[in-house]
């Protein structure tokens, strides 16, 4: 499943199937500078990719763009 995230200042492309892949954000820059060669656990778009799926309120804004997992 491929979901957008989006809120204020990010927006992020995210894959779920049995792990939540971010394929493209707009903060990535940010967790670089940090340290960190993918986005961390703690990351607001994981969070949220995770809470969506569970079926619980996110935070931030998510849209489904495709109900196909590509694996």
């Amino acid at each position: 499943m491929l979901l957008e995230i989006k809120s204020k200042r990010l927006t992020a492309i995210v894959s779920v199937s049995n792990k939540v892949r971010v394929l493209q954000c707009t903060n990535f820059s940010n967790c670089r500078i940090q340290g960190f060669l993918n986005c961390p656990p703690h990351c607001p778009v994981v969070l949220d990719a995770k809470k969506f799926i569970r079926g619980f309120k996110t935070k931030n804004t998510v849209e489904i763009l495709s109900r196909k997992s590509r694996e």
